[in-house]
């Protein structure tokens, strides 16, 4: 359920085994895992096997799915822990997606956080994509450089 399948419908059962990996500690260990390998040869082959796979994780639980948006609460502190020792590693555009794609992840799962910039919003003041009514921003402009990066684009359920 990876990369070219992610239109299709999710099932009970996939949320079932995300949820599973990720109470697993599959999200921080990922992010623990790849800057070991910065330099390396094999670095490009695992960041985008990483990159598909937490890409998959969001998509999941951006669809409101609730075990898998659970696991991520339950495990918030280590995949928060694991994000920030990564940020000082992780520095090239597309190790950056793969850490905006975890932020997105821990934002989808606070019903208080802007999708782009991840600012903190009062109830009153949160903005949800027109489409898919799942994404959620602090401006218009938050909302379109959200799409046009590709984030929300990706997935968006519309």
């Amino acid at each position: 359920w990876i990369g070219d399948q992610k239109d299709k419908p999710i099932v009970a059962e996939d949320d079932g085994r995300f949820a599973v990996a990720i109470d697993a500690g599959m999200v921080e260990s990922l992010l623990k895992m790849l800057p070991r390998f910065v330099g390396q040869k094999q670095y490009s082959a695992l960041r985008d096997t990483m990159h598909n796979l937490l890409d998959s994780v969001h998509i999941v639980v951006a669809k409101g799915k609730k075990r898998s948006t659970r696991a991520v609460e339950s495990n918030r502190g280590q995949i928060e822990q694991a994000f920030q020792a990564s940020i000082r590693i992780l520095t090239g555009s597309k190790d950056v997606r793969i850490l905006h794609i975890v932020k997105a992840i821990l934002a989808v799962c606070r019903i208080d956080d802007c999708s782009q910039c991840f600012k903190h919003l009062e109830k009153k003041d949160v903005r949800r994509c027109s489409r898919c009514m799942i994404a959620k921003y602090c401006s218009r402009e938050c909302q379109v450089e959200h799409w046009k990066s590709g984030s929300h684009k990706d997935f968006c359920s519309a």
